[in-house]
């Protein structure tokens, strides 16, 4: 109990320190309002289901992770995270939007949106490194439904977090502010995903 409750801490930690997925969630709501970034943190999730699916699957066959894979992965990750960066770039010279949060969504955007958070979870290299760390210090240590438990709970903190960030985010006052700096945010986003692809390259 007490080794569950140390990973989860240091998970959750981990969580606090902003990186790609808090920008595209911030980016995705200035563009798009709420609706739209709530899925975004669902594929967000998603993808952090997938990356701890295929860390364990590596360990059970290899007993370790590939470093040509984590690689090619991050070589992958700074393509998109430039990607991103262009359109942040883009959507500094749109006129300022008017958010109706309650705006019904057509179904092949909302799988756009998922696709988009699951794409951003899977090619940040840092996911990959962070949860193969913690899984390789115990995986000795843990049974099989020790590791499960742990897994369910990991992505449902990714989940419910990024939707209370997007929740606090999406405060009238909070949207006001956010409206009035829209270009400089989108500006500073578009600079964070270019450092996050420049470490990227030169880790």
């Amino acid at each position: 109990m007490t080794l569950f409750l140390l990973i989860a801490v240091t998970h959750f930690v981990a969580l606090l320190s902003p990186g790609p997925d808090f920008f595209l969630i911030l980016t995705t709501l200035l563009r798009q309002g709420r609706h739209a970034a709530a899925w975004v943190c669902l594929g967000i999730a998603l993808g952090n289901a997938v990356v701890l699916l295929f860390i364990y699957l590596c360990m059970h066959d290899l007993q370790q992770l590939n470093p040509d894979v984590i690689q090619d992965i991050q070589y992958i990750a700074a393509a998109y995270m430039l990607y991103l960066a262009w359109r942040c770039i883009q959507a500094t010279q749109q006129p300022p939007l008017q958010w109706q949060f309650e705006q019904p969504m057509a179904v092949r955007q909302s799988w756009k949106l998922l696709a988009l958070g699951l794409q951003s979870s899977l090619f940040n290299p840092k996911n990959i490194l962070f949860y193969s760390s913690l899984i390789l210090m115990f995986y000795q240590e843990l049974t099989g439904w020790q590791h499960a438990s742990l897994s369910v709970w990991m992505v449902s903190v990714v989940l419910f977090w990024n939707l209370l960030l997007l929740r606090l985010l999406s405060l009238p006052q909070c949207m006001r502010y956010l409206q009035q700096y829209a270009v400089y945010l989108h500006a500073l986003a578009a600079l964070c995903f270019t450092i996050f692809a420049g470490l990227m390259l030169c880790s």
